[in-house]
């Protein structure tokens, strides 16, 4: 993650290079996200489950969030940050006898996307291809304050994300110098360190490849107003 805020520094850097002559807004709006993990189990890990009434399907992770977000526009660049407020729900099958506490988060949001405005007079759009990075600023389990001796997972390795995200927005003027921006996101994640550990062990205890992979993925949305210069 240290990694994605340096590369994030220079690319706002070079962005504001870039843009200097470009139109300048900001704003503040809300955001909501969906995000969901996918477990792919091998041929071999499937026929286990099967063999033992269990559906591959009954595995998953499901976010759910909102929050605050603040960004600042070059014309071809966006920089957003903000902090989500989510809640995290493991499914897991009943017949493994494991319960499924309540789990909720505090993530600070880092974002940095391109984007080509096609102005159409009151209204603009445009697509978006771009990062963004989760930091955890806080979690529960079960309601308590995360004890990650007793959960024997660290906040930052459980929560801690890098995202690539593409889509569309659009700004509809209320005025010259105001404005109401929305973007619509969809994006896939990296593998965070728990779920990169959680493959390896459980392949290891195997002996065999059981878990293939974890796919995040997942819907974002935005709305703001915005403020030109």
């Amino acid at each position: 993650m240290k990694k994605f805020i340096a590369v994030l520094v220079i690319f706002i850097c070079v962005g504001t290079a870039l843009s200097a002559q470009s139109p300048f807004s900001f704003g503040l709006g809300g955001n909501f996200g969906a995000h969901f993990s996918n477990f792919k189990f091998s041929d071999l890990g499937k026929t286990l489950l099967s063999l033992a009434q269990i559906d591959t399907k009954e595995f998953g992770i499901n976010n759910i969030g909102s929050g605050l977000y603040a960004f600042f526009d070059m014309k071809f660049l966006e920089a957003n940050i903000g902090l989500m407020f989510g809640r995290m729900k493991l499914k897991i099958p009943a017949v493994l006898g494991v319960e499924s506490e309540k789990i909720t988060y505090t993530n600070l949001t880092l974002g940095l996307f391109g984007k080509f405005p096609i102005d159409l007079g009151t209204v603009a759009f445009f697509p978006m291809l771009g990062i963004e990075g989760y930091l955890n600023m806080g979690a529960k389990y079960g309601g308590e304050k995360w004890d990650e001796d007793e959960i024997g997972s660290s906040k930052a390795d459980m929560f801690n994300q890098f995202w690539i995200k593409f889509g569309i927005g659009g700004d509809f003027n209320l005025t010259y110098a105001v404005f109401v921006r929305a973007n619509f996101l969809y994006g896939f994640r990296f593998n965070t360190k728990e779920e990169k550990d959680m493959i390896k062990e459980l392949n290891k205890l195997a002996s065999y490849e059981i878990l293939k992979s974890i796919i995040g993925h997942g819907l974002d949305i935005k709305i703001a107003l915005g403020f030109r210069l």
